[in-house]
């Protein structure tokens, strides 16, 4: 049984209006939603993905 899988980040293409549009200068696609993702070493497959929304803040004052 194969159980092997990746954690990558990419660039999701995306021209729209939008504050969390990343721009990567060294990504194939260097402007877009930056994403986490996990897929199947073997076939690609991509299992789950998850939309960078930016630094996260402390609550703590």
């Amino acid at each position: 049984s194969h159980t092997e899988s990746c954690i990558d980040e990419a660039i999701v293409p995306y021209e729209g209006r939008w504050s969390l549009k990343q721009y990567m200068l060294k990504k194939p696609v260097r402007r877009g939603l930056h994403v986490w993702v996990r897929a199947d070493s073997l076939t690609g497959y991509v299992s789950q993905f998850q939309v960078y929304f930016g630094k996260e803040v402390s609550s703590e004052t």
